[in-house]
């Protein structure tokens, strides 16, 4: 109802961003499940919208939901890389912005221990702010490599593949990305997982 709102209003679309960050950054969001709540509402009025992922950026919406990606219980940060994840997909405005805000390493950290929708969720929105040659030495920088390695062994739904997608997509045209993940041994099980067929 809210992105309906907002989808041909300006006016609707930059009050309703506002109201999210104002949300995401008072105290009594800290109180049960709140958190959570306003998270994947930020997260379904920024999905498959520019114009929407664009408002959040403009009011600093981006910088709370970082916070969140490591504050909270493992349900909130889940929900917050939902959120990157969302304000990441297709513009590269918000990957960039995403990345200069210190969005990266907290992504990776999920990605190192959470929960393995957390996991799930960072490391796709890790792959999208990856789509930007700009944040990838960023992302190589800030010591993305080993626990993506690590996640191609993870024995949870698709990890092998979402781990694999982020890995091609940082080793593309980067010898050095190749040889960093070769060292970690990330080739063998690359390796497999084509012979695999998945």
């Amino acid at each position: 109802a809210i992105t309906a709102l907002s989808q041909k209003h300006p006016d609707n679309r930059n009050a309703t961003a506002k109201r999210l960050v104002s949300y995401l950054t008072a105290p009594g969001t800290k109180l049960g499940n709140r958190a959570q709540r306003f998270l994947m509402t930020t997260s379904a009025f920024a999905s498959d919208s520019t114009a929407n992922q664009m408002s959040i950026a403009k009011v600093a919406g981006i910088a709370p939901v970082i916070v969140w990606l490591q504050t909270g219980n493992q349900e909130a940060q889940a929900a917050a890389a939902h959120c990157v994840l969302s304000l990441a997909t297709e513009n590269p405005m918000t990957q960039v912005a995403v990345a200069k805000a210190g969005g990266v390493p907290p992504l990776i950290g999920l990605i190192r221990k959470s929960s393995p929708q957390g996991q799930d969720f960072a490391a796709r929105a890790l792959w999208h702010l990856a789509s930007s040659e700009e944040n990838q030495p960023a992302i190589v920088e800030s010591g993305a490599i080993k626990p993506l390695v690590a996640m191609l062994l993870a024995e949870w739904p698709h990890a092998a593949e979402l781990a694999s997608i982020v890995l091609v997509r940082l080793m593309r045209g980067n010898s050095y990305v190749s040889v960093r993940v070769a060292d970690q041994g990330g080739i063998v099980p690359l390796v497999r997982l084509l012979s695999d067929g998945s």
